[in-house]
């Protein structure tokens, strides 16, 4: 069992509950026991694999107090018994939540497969995948641990297998072109964004990662989309003034648009040829890029943060 600790905010952010109700069935029901550390909790795989079954059955009527009384086998078969199809697509999340911190890739690819031949990818994509990306945070750039790494990869290929079985646009004459500057970013957000795209039929110039302004100079001198995409962590080097400038004067009809994922982005009105919006709001604008005039959009409000499967559902 892997010796990993995880803090009561982890526990909040995987599980969906308050700390104070993980607190309360802790200490009063005591479901569950962690260790200390100066007076600080923490929790080990164990707690968070106990806590993830008992949050989904509590959403679905159980009290805590007649959960706390169940054996693990009991509290498991209460699982595979919950009836709709959402609870077993949030049991598996739970579950692969477990499998990537006891570092168990080949069941965690097991757990995705088995996922989709119950359902297909776009349903798995955006009901499973997308809220585990979104919990763990690497849908962007992740904490650079190790239990990330199998991951990363296990999902990139099923997302990139995804892509590849969309087909290809009818008009390509109309592009967007996505990229990520030089820099430490993961390109799940990336693929994901080109999945939307390409599914919504629009045609996609995918460039990847670690493009420096030299590169998209080259490679804007022999294309013209009419969007170039990108998003950037709060800190980061991209000299974006220096892009808007070359595109401003090789590519006058184009937009620069600059996805932002941090809590205390602000969207604005486009500053002569780019905007800064929030990843979920760069996403809508550029999925209604086919049938909407995308200069018309002078400004975007901001929204959430993270892009859920049913604000994905309503522009795919």
């Amino acid at each position: 069992m892997s010796n990993k600790k995880f803090s009561i905010s982890d526990l909040e952010k995987f599980s969906g509950l308050k700390a104070h109700t993980i607190r309360v069935w802790e200490q009063r029901h005591k479901a569950f026991k962690p260790c200390r550390n100066n007076g600080i909790r923490f929790y080990d795989v164990t707690d968070l694999s106990k806590i993830l079954k008992l949050a989904l059955l509590n959403k679905n009527g159980y009290r805590i107090s007649s959960l706390s009384r169940f054996t693990p086998e009991e509290i498991d078969l209460k699982l595979q018994k919950l009836p709709t199809e959402q609870d077993h697509q949030d049991r598996i999340l739970s579950q692969l939540f477990v499998h990537m911190y006891t570092l168990e890739p080949v069941l965690f690819e097991e757990l995705v497969n088995t996922s989709l031949q119950v359902w297909d990818f776009d349903t798995v994509l955006k009901k499973i995948i997308l809220p585990f990306l979104e919990r763990t945070g690497l849908l962007w750039t992740g904490n650079r641990l190790s239990e990330e790494h199998f991951v990363v990869t296990v999902l990139r290929r099923k997302i990139i297998h995804g892509i590849e079985t969309l087909a290809a646009p009818n008009n390509r004459l109309k592009k967007i072109m996505l990229f990520l500057p030089e820099g430490r970013q993961l390109d799940i957000g990336l693929l994901y964004t080109n999945y939307l795209l390409k599914q919504k039929g629009i045609c996609v110039l995918y460039m990847g990662t670690d493009v420096s302004i030299k590169n998209l100079e080259q490679t804007l001198k022999a294309t013209t989309p009419e969007i170039v995409f990108t998003y950037l962590p709060q800190k980061n080097n991209f000299d974006v003034d220096a892009l808007a400038t070359f595109m401003e004067q090789a590519l006058p009809q184009s937009k620069l648009l600059i996805g932002q994922y941090q809590p205390n982005s602000l969207a604005g009105a486009f500053r002569t040829n780019h905007q800064f919006l929030h990843f979920e709001e760069a996403i809508k604008l550029m999925l209604c890029f086919k049938t909407e005039d995308f200069t018309q959009h002078n400004h975007v409000k901001p929204g959430r943060m993270f892009m859920s499967a049913d604000t994905v559902h309503q522009y795919t």
